[in-house]
């Protein structure tokens, strides 16, 4: 006889770089403790293209469950955090991103804390000598530890609770309680992010509603200046060229010099605002030569080609400014 299976949740991964579909390039993987719970509570876990759906055979016995499910969240795009905007600089090797329901946010469907995510979702990585220093500040009396559930941990409680699964704990010291993550000893690759789901909440948010609950983690897109270098000599018998937006006149650039192989310089031009990176969206702007003393305009290039996140460079040395430059 078949199990029936009631579909009591999904979460749904979008980016604005990917228009309005979802974003398929994260990937969800249980922890060992997950599976484990998955399958003494009848817990199936379906992933799909831009996320995971979250089956239940007897959502009953996730009620009062103070359990969580428990994920490793994976990055399968290269260019991942060229086009994303995380509001600074981030550093995967050093930090992941921590996903989880919280039921006071304004947009429960979140598992991030604002509408984007963004580096106040982070949590610094603890390798190895870090353990180290921690458990002698611990014998010390300097700091006090705590598990994801704010649960004491105590010097007795520290190998275990540091040995093998990876784990997200809190230090309380001087300063206050900072989170952190510590990855697993048998993880060759440390994730881009956590994703933590409660038992519980997941029963009364599917009992509210009998619907499956939606959940959702959604990245902002990087904007940066685009620069066209006019780096071919044929445009060197042009003397009044610009680039315009035929889709939106206000939208203008601006001429300046920029030098390539040594000594050389061509003619660039910069937009004067910032653009989006966005897969399916390009823009149309032409580069065209002012004629007839400045009344018309010849067509030089009907459709220039967007910009890249391959490679993204700043604007200058003490310039933070990202520049995406393409050369024509």
């Amino acid at each position: 006889m078949n199990q029936q299976f009631f579909h009591i949740a999904s979460v749904n991964v979008v980016h604005e770089y990917s228009g309005e579909g979802l974003f398929n390039g994260l990937s969800f993987s249980p922890t060992t403790e997950a599976k484990l719970l998955a399958q003494n509570l009848n817990i199936v876990f379906k992933p799909f293209s831009g996320g995971l759906h979250i089956l239940s055979a007897a959502p009953d016995l996730l009620q009062g469950e103070e359990a969580k499910l428990c994920f490793d969240v994976f990055n399968s795009n290269p260019l991942f955090f060229n086009f994303t905007d995380f509001g600074g600089s981030f550093r995967p090797d050093l930090r992941v991103f921590y996903f989880s329901i919280d039921p006071e946010r304004s947009d429960r469907g979140n598992l991030h804390q604002g509408d984007f995510v963004s580096l106040s979702d982070g949590l610094e990585v603890l390798q190895k000598h870090g353990i180290r220093d921690l458990q002698s500040r611990l014998n010390g009396g300097e700091i006090k530890l705590y598990d994801e559930d704010h649960q004491g941990v105590s010097i007795i409680e520290f190998n275990r609770f540091f040995s093998g699964e990876s784990s997200v704990f809190m230090v309380e010291g001087q300063e206050g309680r900072k989170t952190y993550y510590k990855p697993s000893s048998k993880m060759g690759k440390t994730p881009f992010g956590l994703l933590t789901l409660e038992c519980s909440e997941l029963f009364n948010s599917f009992k509210q509603s009998e619907v499956p609950v939606q959940y959702t983690i959604r990245f902002k897109s990087q904007k940066t200046i685009w620069r066209y270098v006019l780096s071919d000599d044929i445009y060197e018998k042009f003397n009044r060229l610009s680039i315009i937006d035929t889709q939106n006149q206000d939208f203008l650039f601006h001429e300046s010099e920029f030098q390539i192989q040594g000594d050389r310089k061509v003619r660039s031009f910069e937009s004067q605002t910032a653009l989006p990176f966005l897969e399916n969206v390009s823009p149309k702007f032409q580069l065209v030569e002012k004629v007839n003393g400045g009344e018309d305009l010849k067509v030089v290039i009907k459709q220039l080609p967007k910009a890249s996140p391959e490679v993204l460079n700043r604007k200058a040395p003490n310039d933070d400014t990202i520049v995406s430059q393409i050369f024509i």
